[in-house]
């Protein structure tokens, strides 16, 4: 504004009246120059000011739309997501954002839930662990890791647990504080359950397996009872000198129920593992040798004609000899059993690339190729004609599979077919011959040499007669007690250098006896043996424990039985 009046008053009207600037009267060029310049300075500073200032609020209105548009995105992936996710804020806990997994979890619909704090929506948890650790990480900042935590969720009237794994973070906001929690759960309801349902059946079969030896256990010693005083008997008449077809009928068919007997609890104990092998190097030979001495009554009734290529020296395996020859003895028996009566069986054994070879051949009845696969399985046969039937259980060659693998090997079989016969081989790791060759064990004794004073107690009657008798063949002097009682009632009078106890007694058990016996026989040497049904490693080891001497298994091996009694002193 160019005036005139140069008073103050003038000049403020002007100012609010609008004008940048006000000269009074006569001004000069040079001041009216420099006051435009001025003016046009500031105006155009102005100008770039508020530019900039538009600018930066449009880039903050960019950059709240584009927080909004990642938060909206953010939230749909959310929502989308298979998982359980909830957004938590402040300090209690009120539920900004629940997916639908997450409501199908509490059994809630959304709009029951959001706005509300986690306590009030889900009343359930409040005596549960979760309020607690979203306080935790609320206060500390630190994330919280759970595993497997149960869950009670309602469920009508009542309610239904759930298992979660689950990660609680916390939320921040840009100066760095703590507004909020971060949820993300995962429902393992169903891999816990199957788990737990896993475990109980497990347990499930742990309980069957330990019946089922326990039954097993109980049905070899109910078996092996009647069988005791028909091997004894038999005995007795072939002692006296009896002869005849019915005879061996009899023992064969005993004997092939004795090996029933025990393939059943064999079974059991080495499919299982229980088997505690005592290795040694060892010829095949050897083993070869005690499998046949097994197996020879059965060869020896079918009339088999056995062909041996077996070298004496060179074939040592690290084997326990006695385990192996059992194995070896049941492929004999069943090369013999599925053959016809009176044709050839070979047993052949070769070193090849640091493994002994030994192979079972006979040209019986052969393998159909859909059970060659099969045969090595429990209770496993190939279906047979009446004319044909072996019997069995279909456990022998089970026991030699376990066995022989026991002993880090395997066993094979080939057959062309039914009725071309069969190989079965059992490939054993080759160990170097020791420097000097174990001395073979010495054949029992026969007989003993001095009688023996035997007190006897059975409660099986037919059992204790027949052992009585067959003992006092040998010379022996046997007074014989049907139970505990009578057998503690005999000790008083009868000085006895051994006792022969039967372990299920019906009065007391025969480890109870043992230690009453050793009372009764204090500060005389008096002999106690274990004579029974019971077979197991277990019933071995308690019958140790108890203070026997030894145990045997009926039916007694009796060369056995006398063989101990001689090396009593």
């Amino acid at each position: 504004m160019l005036a005139a009046r140069a008073w103050e008053e003038a000049r403020i009207e002007g100012l609010e009246a609008g004008v940048d600037d006000y000269l009074v009267k006569p001004f000069g060029a040079r001041e009216l120059v420099a006051q435009v310049k001025s003016q046009l300075t500031v105006f155009h500073a102005r100008q770039a000011v508020a530019e900039e200032r538009e600018r930066l609020l449009e880039g903050e209105r960019v950059a709240r739309k584009e927080a909004q548009l990642q938060r909206e995105h953010l939230r749909s992936l959310f929502m989308q997501a298979p998982n359980p996710i909830v957004i938590l804020r402040g300090p209690d806990h009120v539920i900004e954002l629940a997916n639908p997994p997450a409501c199908e979890v509490w059994g809630r619909r959304q709009e029951e839930v959001i706005g509300r704090p986690i306590a009030e929506a889900l009343p359930e948890i409040r005596d549960q662990v979760f309020p607690r650790l979203l306080d935790q990480v609320l206060r500390t900042g630190e994330p919280y890791v759970g595993k497997e935590a149960p869950y009670e969720r309602r469920l009508g009237t009542g309610t239904e647990t759930h298992y979660l794994n689950f990660v609680y973070s916390p939320l921040r906001n840009v100066e760095g504080a703590i507004e909020g929690v971060l949820v993300i759960a995962f429902d393992v309801t169903d891999e816990v359950r199957a788990r737990a349902q896993l475990v109980e059946l497990r347990v499930q079969a742990e309980d069957a397996n330990r019946t089922k030896d326990q039954f097993l256990a109980m049905l070899g010693h109910e078996l092996r009872n009647p069988l005791s005083p028909i091997v004894s008997a038999l005995r007795l008449l072939r002692m006296r000198g009896a002869e005849g077809p019915e005879l061996d009928i009899l023992e064969r068919q005993s004997l092939h129920l004795t090996r029933m007997v025990d393939d059943l609890l064999d079974v059991s104990r080495i499919t299982r593992g229980k088997v505690d092998l005592r290795r040694r190097t060892v010829e095949i030979a050897e083993i070869v040798e005690k499998a046949m001495e097994t197996a020879q009554p059965m060869i020896e009734a079918r009339r088999h004609p056995v062909e041996i290529d077996v070298p004496r020296e060179g074939l040592c395996v690290d084997a326990d000899p006695d385990r192996l020859a059992q194995a070896v003895s049941n492929l004999l028996t069943n090369a013999a059993k599925y053959s016809e009566p009176g044709t050839p069986i070979a047993v052949r054994a070769r070193a090849t690339e640091g493994r002994v070879r030994l192979a079972v051949l006979d040209q019986g009845m052969g393998i159909a190729p859909e059970m060659i696969e099969r045969v090595f399985e429990l209770f496993v046969q190939q279906p047979q004609t009446l004319a044909r039937s072996g019997g069995g259980l279909g456990l022998g060659l089970a026991i030699v599979r376990n066995l022989v693998e026991m002993h880090g090997g395997r066993v094979t079989v080939a057959s062309e077919g039914e009725g071309r016969g069969s190989e079965f081989a059992v490939e054993l790791p080759l160990v170097e011959r020791v420097a000097q060759r174990l001395p073979r064990r010495a054949a029992a004794p026969r007989s003993t040499t001095q009688p023996r004073r035997i007190l006897l107690v059975d409660d099986n009657v037919d059992a204790a007669t027949m052992l009585g008798e067959a003992l006092r063949l040998h010379g022996h002097t046997v007074e014989t007690a049907y139970d505990a009682a009578g057998a503690i009632a005999a000790a008083q009078a009868f000085r006895a250098d051994v006792a022969l106890i039967d372990i299920g007694l019906p009065d007391l058990d025969g480890y109870e006896l043992a230690r009453r016996l050793r009372e009764v026989y204090a500060g005389e040497t008096v002999r106690l043996v274990a004579v029974t049904g019971y077979g197991l490693e277990a019933d071995r080891r308690r019958t140790e424990e108890a203070g026997f001497d030894k145990h045997f298994v009926k039916p007694i091996d009796f060369a056995m039985l006398e063989a101990t009694i001689a090396r009593l002193e």
